[in-house]
């Protein structure tokens, strides 16, 4: 069922995700410091979403991961001299970077409004524009164009739901090898897109003036629950393709594939989605078992891309309610806090 409001545009969701997957696989920055603005930026509109961040883990990673025990071991490890030096390991999944080239980024802050949205100095002034001067007068056409206007211009938005996963498993399924089996870093977060975007990170504040930091719908939730695990398949077949070597990442990844292709059955058990049926297919392909072809298995992964993009792009969650004894519910980092 098409609708509006979950359809990704197509040819932005196209660049927009060639371009996160080829900064992941080639390992430069997960978004280009020249063109990050930093979270002091959002405050001005966004103050009551701007202080739930600073309870968050994303926030206090700027302070507290380089006095980390942990994070210092695995530097150590990996013979690092600076955890938040800008061509380092560890500032693509823990910090932003702001710079007016990339030789003088530094670090701004740690996981922030940029790293979920998009590097903003494109978007930012058109995001927050109001034609008649301010929200309560837009008309419904301006508020279109504006939307419309902020997302031509790299906006990640919340409706754009593979993107906005593909930002969390990016990082969540810890993308580098050596890391994990030189350094001793996990080999990704149990990660799961509706208990963790409905915990601490919440921020559902703005349209209704910070009276609730509303859950969201029971329909937005399905489609969360489809797409994140679509999503981590994707990526953890992307990595296991990168793998160089049998070991502890490897074995890892591979596991993190079955146990998406094992969710993605029961999903399909109860909706016969087609998408989820492609996907399926797609990487019943792939022998996790063997030695990686990284080609053959990068192209699975585009394939995989395709479908849940497409998947994205046709639901708004009315139709899956045959999964909503599968949606966690106050599990992880489902915090009640929040």
């Amino acid at each position: 069922m098409e609708n509006s409001k979950s359809c990704v545009l197509g040819a932005l969701a196209d660049l927009a995700v060639v371009v996160v997957l080829s900064l992941v696989c080639e390992g430069a920055y997960a978004i280009d410091p020249t063109l990050t603005v930093g979270a002091d930026e959002c405050v001005d509109c966004h103050t009551l979403e701007y202080d739930i961040w600073g309870e968050t883990t994303h926030f206090k990673t700027y302070d507290e991961l380089s006095a980390s025990d942990a994070a210092t071991e695995i530097a150590d490890a990996l013979g690092l001299d600076d955890i938040e030096a800008p061509d380092g390991t560890c500032v693509d999944c823990h910090f932003t970077l702001v710079g007016e080239t990339l030789e003088d980024a530094e670090p701004n802050a740690g996981i922030s409004c940029e790293s979920c949205h998009g590097a903003s100095a494109g978007w930012i002034d058109v995001h927050g524009e109001y034609v008649s001067g301010d929200a309560a007068s837009e008309t419904t056409e301006e508020k279109a164009a504006r939307k419309d206007a902020a997302t031509d211009a790299g906006q990640i938005r919340p409706e754009q739901i593979n993107l906005i996963a593909a930002n969390c498993l990016k990082c969540h399924t810890v993308p580098n090898e050596e890391l994990v089996n030189v350094g001793g870093h996990t080999a990704g977060s149990e990660f799961e897109l509706v208990s963790w975007s409905q915990g601490e990170v919440r921020h559902n504040l703005f349209w209704n003036n910070g009276e609730t930091n509303a859950e969201a719908s029971p329909e937005r939730k399905r489609v969360l629950f489809v797409v994140g695990h679509a999503t981590d398949l994707e990526f953890s077949l992307r990595a296991m393709g990168k793998s160089s070597e049998a070991g502890k990442y490897r074995e890892a990844m591979a596991d993190r594939v079955r146990q998406a292709i094992a969710k993605l059955t029961s999903i399909n058990e109860k909706i016969s989605s087609a998408d989820v049926t492609s996907i399926l297919t797609i990487a019943s392909g792939i022998d996790v078992s063997a030695a990686p072809d990284q080609a053959q298995i990068d192209a699975a992964a585009d394939q995989i891309q395709s479908a849940i993009e497409a998947f994205t792009m046709t639901n708004n969650g009315d139709a899956l309610s045959a999964i909503d004894d599968l949606l966690p519910v106050g599990e992880g980092r489902y915090s009640e806090k929040y």
